[in-house]
């Protein structure tokens, strides 16, 4: 249970903390003109069931698969593929025929709180799984347990029609009922 509260937290600092400049770093620029670099939404949405890729390529590991309807937090678009984050914190892959710009994301249902015990479970699972494989490699053994963590939370945020994309909200509902 310890564990999981360092998970819970490890979780809301990777959302916290993107890759936004501080205030007291200084503005810098090249030109005296400012390229106009249109701005991304911050999520998308899933136009059709789609696999979520481990990198940016049909050929790589299927992490998981999107329903139509799911809302991830996008964090870049290279070439035909939509960089999303999951629940691990990590980057995963959607490519763009999949999926649309989207501007927000639904609300939490009040069913949310349920998910909280299911939730908890899937990150044990993803634990102990990856301790069992990879007892004397510990670099290798977290970056397994985070892709187990997307693969088994996934299907939780799909029964109980949870956005992923609020994860880190559900994150804080969970943590205020320990």
């Amino acid at each position: 249970m310890l564990r999981n509260v360092g998970i819970i937290i490890l979780t809301l600092t990777l959302f916290a903390c993107g890759d936004t400049p501080s205030d007291t770093e200084p503005e810098t620029s090249t030109s005296t003109e400012e390229a106009s670099v249109p701005e991304l939404a911050p999520y998308v949405l899933v136009i059709e069931d789609a696999n979520i890729f481990l990198n940016s390529n049909t050929n790589a590991t299927v992490l998981a698969e999107a329903r139509s309807g799911d809302v991830f937090t996008l964090s870049d678009i290279s070439g035909d593929w939509y960089e999303i984050y999951m629940f691990s914190g990590e980057a995963r892959y959607l490519h763009q025929s999949v999926v649309r710009d989207n501007t927000a994301t639904p609300p939490l249902p009040t069913s949310a709180n349920k998910a909280c015990g299911e939730i908890v479970s899937a990150q044990d699972r993803a634990t102990r799984e990856a301790e069992q494989r990879y007892p004397n490699n510990f670099s290798t053994q977290i970056d397994y347990e985070r892709m187990l963590m997307d693969k088994y939370e996934l299907p939780i945020f799909h029964k109980y029609s949870l956005p992923p994309a609020e994860n880190s909200k559900l994150v804080l509902e969970c943590a205020k009922n320990l």
